[in-house]
């Protein structure tokens, strides 16, 4: 990979971005790629000199400036911090660290840190739940005392204290609990995930995509935002009816991956953003 500085950054930042400490090990897939599309990786592998700016890599540093704070954590009976686990599935191994395991209230906790938007705390995030149960199966695979409880601790890089509210969190900090899968489940999750990552058709699913639908926006003749929202276009057309059509209309705002046109750093590779592009 290719570091970039589009933006001019100062060069003691830059160094201190491609100075990246992290590493899978002897392992031929880590359980943050296991959980990741299929096409992303295998692009990725196929092209090592692809190119990525430094400052799309903030706040991935940030989030490895915050595991920093775990060599603060005094040796506590009970604690284990940052270890990395090795486990053959099949013909193939794989690796994962997990950040910190503790047992409080009679309850073993492994946890991870992540440095995250508000909204995934609010909407909820499926890699977290894949992530973690990949984490605990290693470990208990490995030999690793029963994990009784699954955590993320979340520091939210955007919180507002002006929004805090029923769904919105109090304060900048907090921990979820994670659904604990059966380790059946997991396994079997495993097991498809691989088949899926060495398969000789990779690909992303829709959700690995960050898919948006199409969305029918109500508008109103001096209003910004929209009056409402729909995903449905003949619920928006008898809304508007009702409103009425001298100061209303239909916006119709077409649906979008997200990820694939802003975020990912192999789209020039990938046939599946080809085809997307050709029949928008």
């Amino acid at each position: 990979m290719k570091i970039t500085n589009k933006y001019d950054l100062p060069q003691i930042l830059v160094a201190a971005l491609e100075n990246d400490p992290y590493t899978r090990g002897d392992a031929d897939i880590s359980v943050t790629q296991l959980i990741d599309g299929s096409q992303v990786r295998t692009l990725r592998v196929e092209n090592p000199d692809r190119e990525v700016d430094v400052s799309d890599m903030i706040w991935a540093f940030f989030g490895q400036a915050v595991h920093s704070m775990l060599e603060r954590i005094p040796e506590i009976e009970g604690v284990i911090k940052e270890e990395r686990l090795f486990l053959e599935v099949g013909d193939k191994t794989i690796s994962g660290q997990f950040d910190v395991i503790y047992e409080e209230r009679g309850k073993r906790t492994l946890a991870d840190y992540k440095v995250t938007s508000v909204w995934p705390v609010i909407y909820g995030k499926p890699e977290w739940e894949y992530q973690l149960n990949v984490l605990r199966y290693l470990w208990e695979k490995q030999g690793g005392a029963p994990i009784d409880r699954l955590e993320i601790i979340a520091f939210l890089r955007d919180w507002q204290k002006s929004k805090v509210g029923e769904n919105y969190p109090e304060i900048p900090l907090c921990a979820i609990e994670i659904p604990l899968w059966d380790m059946k489940v997991t396994e079997r999750y495993i097991k498809m995930r691989l088949e899926r990552h060495f398969s000789d058709e990779p690909y992303c699913s829709d959700s690995e995509k960050w898919k948006k639908e199409d969305v029918w926006a109500l508008k109103k003749k001096g209003r910004k935002s929209a009056v409402k929202l729909f995903k449905d276009e003949k619920e928006a057309d008898d809304a508007l009816e009702k409103f009425g059509t001298s100061d209303n209309w239909i916006e119709h705002r077409k649906g979008r991956f997200t990820r694939c046109e802003d975020y990912c750093d192999v789209q020039q590779w990938c046939e599946q953003f080809s085809k997307f592009v050709e029949q928008r």
